[in-house]
Order: C-alpha cells, then structure tokens, then sequence
C-alpha cells in the first residue's frame, strides 16, 4: 500500500483517504460494537432440544415434503427433464429507436423500490448525501403516487432538506411494461430495490437493456442474473448499458475485495490471485424483503432453467471464459488461523458471494486459470459457531415444509415493508477479512470494514453510490465493457473510493 499524497493511499489502483484504512481487530471495541455471543444455557437447550427435534423430526418430514412435491410438479406441467418452467420472456430483444442520448436525459438516477423497507433507506441517504438541485439529478418511482409521496415527505424532514419535496415522482409498474418507459427512458441509470428480481426485475431489466440505460439493484439471486445474461447481454453491449446486479451487502463487500486483491497481487508483487479465504464478523437482523426472496427460493428450488453452459462463464463473445473459480462450501464448524485465530461456521449467503465472484473472474482479463474462494462467519467463542452453524440448518430444513413454512412466513417471520429497528441498525456492523494467496506465494490480506449495519442501512448507501459511479464516472471505469456485468468487473476502483468517501474503511497489506 504506497502513498500517493499526504492524505491519500493507493490500494490496486483506488485512490482513498487515509482515514478510511481504519481496519484492525479492535475497531470493534473502539466504536463500541458487541459481538453476538450464545449462553451457555441457551446453548444446552439448543443441543438437548432443537437439535434432536430436528434430526428426529424435521429432516425426516422435509425429505418426505420434497418428494411429494417434486411428484406434483411433475404431474402439473413442470419439465421433467429439465425441472424448469414456463416462463413468459420477450421476444422483442430490438433496441428502442427513440433512445436519447445519455447526456441529454432528464436524471441521473431513478430510484425504483423508494415505498419498500431498503429503498426507504437509500431514499432518506439520496437525501441526506445529495440533496435536491444539487449535483445529482434523481426521482423517486413506484406503483402508488400516494405511498411515493409520503415517502418523499419522510425523508425531507428526516433530512431537514426541504427542497427534497420537489423530488420528481414517477408511477410505473413492473409487471405493466406499458409504464416502464417512463422508468428507463430518460434517466441515465435506474437503481432498484424492487424484489425478489426475478418475479420484478426480469421487465426492468429488459426496458435499461434497450433503453441503454444502466442499472443496478441488490439482489441475492444467482438464477436471475444468468437469467438475464443468457437474454439481455448482447442487447446490452450493443445499446452501451451496463446492467449490474448485485450492487449492495450481496455482493459488494466480497466481490470487490476479490478484485482490489486481485489488482493489488499483480501491480504490487507481480503475480497472479490463486485463492482467497473470507472470514466475516457481522450483526444484522433480516427484513420482509429479504425473507420474500429467500422464501421465493425455497418454493422454486429445482426449477431453475438450464443453459448450454453456465451463462456466469459468457463473455462478450458469448463463448465460455477459460477462467474457472472453485468455491468448496465450510460445512463444518472449525478453528481457523486468522488473526489470532477464530471459531467460524458456514454463513448464509457464501454460496450466492462465490458465484459473482465467479462471474467476475471469468471477465476478469489476466487472471488465473482457476481461483479458489472460501468464506465462513466468524463467531467469539465454540458454543455461538455450533449454534448458528446448526441453527442454520435447522432454519432451512424448517422451511422445506411448507405447513410450516407458511406459519413461519404468516406469524414470524418480517414481513415486506418491515426491518430492523434503528437501534438494531446502529448496532450492525460488518467486518470481512480475506487473505489472498497468488501463485508465486505471494500471501496479501484486505479487510472492508462497515461500521453500521450492512445489510440495509449500507446497502442503500452501496447502491446509490454504485449507480452514481455509472452516471458521472463512467469515464473513469477500469473496464469499458457494457453487458451484464459484477460490481467487481465493472464499477471497481471507482466504486471502492466512492464508498471510502462516504464511510467505508478499507486495507491491504502483504503477510
């Protein structure tokens, strides 16, 4: 890590403040942060109890439900060879021939999703951080006027900005593609909260697709981006628009310290990024929006369409990259030697982490043959890694029953709309440290460092500034590339100093 000027580090080619590498083990402590622990009466109960309940009970009960489902897919229309399903798609893949030049559109961000729990947030930071006639140009839209202006009136005074009430409010519906011209059509990037995507991103994607408008959202959902590549990348690439999923907690925090390690390996040390190894503290509590999406999962597990070959591995040519990423899932509780050394157990959304990053390392020009990737949930001691190792289990065995399933989602469970409290917010915090290994023995670890909740409260903020960066930087973008795209592939260095200017901390150095 080299100083480029008194107050300024260069890390892989980003350019951030100094005051931003605030990293180490301690922050924690020092910004008063508490990391979740599990008594040990709770964890006798959860062994002597849950856990037999579980293996006696529910394991049993979840393998008979998904038999009997999978027998009445099979007799209600799915394919059976494929296990997919119908889905309608359009036809029409042409460019809209009334596209205006991105210089001469209205805004610069629309934000679709505003009435929602995660797009409230990023409405109220949109507020906060930029205010209204200033440098960005942005509108709020919806379904419902009324909901969008109650939501306008919210943040105006939450942010003590009066002029945020003359923020333009625009009515579409996703499922309507008659409205969703005036969405796409005259803003350079259309930034989303509006899930689960595949039921309300397919058509959104579609109109930024040929309308050549970028777009970002904060999906979680592998499916709907190879989805959306294996239809809209080549519309994309010939309208110039960069269509990017992923644009907040999944998957930002991972997928750009993989590339910003991968940069750093070879401008630095000359080599190449071989494999990589998270470890991630968090404290944060799920929303209804992010229960919906894991529930639409759940109900369409083995559903999903089948393609020639993965369309995370496309490039631009629509041939497959040679470059390959193994992502082994820890499915065990165990001590790793990290930073003195730390309990981890499996963390929910490694798997979904390890396929952007697969996606990236295929664009990424260069890189190794095969990259190995490996994350795990760091916890405090062996009794909190056991229980939330098995806890999780227990979770997603308990919704593969859907009477279950449907009393967990009615009385629960949040609902959409709902969310952490705010002082569940302030307490939240994420910390992942990685450690990179390049092929010469090249050993760097990189540390990104939220110091508030990541899930919600710094996703709004991730995506916002992940669209700014394709308004007003795109000039400065690594790779010129249009398509469908990763955060790490595409907005980069630009994205990373943008969010060390406005809160997040981050560091490399060499072991």
């Amino acid at each position: 890590m080299a100083k480029s000027s008194e107050n300024m580090v260069n890390v892989g080619g980003a350019l951030i403040p100094k005051s931003a590498t605030r990293t180490s083990p301690s922050v924690l402590k020092e910004d008063r942060k508490r990391e979740m622990r599990v008594g040990a009466g709770s964890a006798l109960f959860f062994g002597l109890i849950i856990v037999p309940v579980w293996a006696v009970v529910l394991v049993p009960l979840a393998l008979v439900s998904q038999v009997v489902t999978r027998g009445i897919g099979a007799l209600t229309g799915a394919n059976a060879k494929t296990g997919s399903v119908a889905v309608e798609r359009s036809t029409d893949k042409t460019p809209f021939k009334d596209r205006k030049p991105l210089g001469s559109r209205q805004y610069d961000l629309v934000l679709l999703g505003a009435t929602g729990y995660t797009g409230s947030l990023a409405a109220l930071y949109l507020a906060k951080q930029y205010g209204y006639g200033g440098e960005v140009k942005w509108a709020l839209a919806g379904r419902r006027k009324s909901a969008l202006e109650k939501v306008r009136a919210s943040i105006a005074e939450k942010s003590g900005n009066k002029s945020v009430l003359q923020v333009p409010l625009i009515v579409c519906d996703t499922d309507k593609k008659e409205t969703l011209h005036a969405l796409a059509g005259d803003t350079r990037v259309v930034a989303t909260t509006a899930g689960p995507f595949i039921k309300y991103g397919r058509n959104v994607v579609e109109f930024c697709a040929r309308y050549g408008t970028s777009y970002v959202d904060i999906t979680g959902e592998a499916e709907f981006c190879r989805e959306i590549i294996d239809e809209w990348d080549t519309v994309a690439q010939e309208t110039g628009a960069r269509i990017v999923p992923f644009d907040g907690h999944d998957s930002i925090p991972w997928d750009l310290s993989t590339e910003m390690l991968a940069r750093e390996m070879r401008a630095a040390h000359n080599d190449e990024l071989v494999s990589v190894e998270f470890v991630d503290q968090i404290r944060s509590a799920p929303s209804g929006g992010t229960v919906a999406t894991i529930l639409h999962f759940v109900t369409n597990a083995g559903k999903e369409r089948r393609f020639a070959f993965d369309p995370l591995l496309r490039l631009a040519d629509h041939t497959r990259s040679s470059r390959r990423t193994k992502a082994p899932l820890p499915l065990v509780v165990r001590h790793r030697d990290v930073e003195g050394g730390r309990w981890t157990a499996p963390f929910l959304m490694s798997y979904i982490n390890s396929e952007v990053v697969k996606r990236s390392h295929a664009l990424r020009e260069g890189g190794a043959p095969t990259l190995t990737y490996v994350e795990s949930a760091a916890h405090p001691d062996l009794k909190t890694a056991l229980v939330n190792g098995l806890g999780l289990a227990v979770f997603g065995t308990a919704l593969m029953i859907p009477p279950l399933r449907w009393f967990l989602s009615s009385y629960v469970l949040p609902k959409p709309g709902q969310g952490p409290t705010q002082k569940q917010l302030d307490h939240g915090y994420l910390r992942v440290v990685g450690v990179g290994k390049g092929a010469k023995g090249t050993v760097l670890k990189s540390c990104m460092y939220f110091a508030r909740d990541a899930g919600y409260e710094d996703t709004a903020r991730m995506l916002v500034e992940s669209g700014l960066v394709l308004a007003h930087d795109v000039d400065r973008l690594p790779n010129k590339r249009a398509g469908v795209l990763t955060p790490g592939s595409c907005q980069s260095t630009v994205l990373l100093e943008r969010l060390c200017r406005t809160g997040t901390n981050f560091s490399i150095s060499k072991l």
